[in-house]
């Protein structure tokens, strides 16, 4: 790319939420998206896996590739999406367990460089910050 990559996702999210804000307007389904991760919502099955096709030629027609192999078009009630395991069924969302042990994990390593009084780079505190406030949805007292 000839800005460079590092600036990449920035200029995709851009350029695909203009092309999802026009099917927002023509479409009646829900769209949720974050950069290339898109999940789209609707309580009728056969409404949601017409316009789920419509949407997907939609946005062929615009250039974008769609990998079909990391599509799930079939309409489920339960869903992994952005990480977190969705359960429409029952209106909640859970950390999958993988991710709840990589957590665990970085914690259990946070505690041992407190106890040895190690010096951390501000960077790794960040990002530290930045993994636990992806727990904010699922647990109220992780809110900073």
């Amino acid at each position: 790319m000839p800005f460079g990559t590092k600036h990449s996702p920035i200029f995709f999210a851009e350029a695909i939420e203009s092309v999802l804000r026009q099917i927002r307007i023509r479409s009646e389904i829900k769209i949720l998206n974050y950069c290339d991760d898109i999940l789209l919502i609707h309580q009728n099955k056969q409404i949601l896996k017409t316009q789920t096709m419509e949407i997907m030629k939609t946005l062929e027609q615009f250039g974008w590739t769609i990998s079909i192999d990391k599509c799930e078009i079939e309409p489920k009630q339960v869903i992994t999406f952005l990480g977190w395991i969705w359960n429409l069924r029952e209106m909640n969302i859970r950390m999958s367990e993988e991710r709840k042990s990589k957590m665990v994990q970085a914690l259990k390593d946070w505690c041992n460089i407190i106890y040895k009084s190690k010096n951390v780079k501000i960077r790794q505190l960040a990002a530290l910050i930045g993994r636990l406030n992806f727990l904010r949805p699922q647990i109220k007292e992780a809110s900073l």
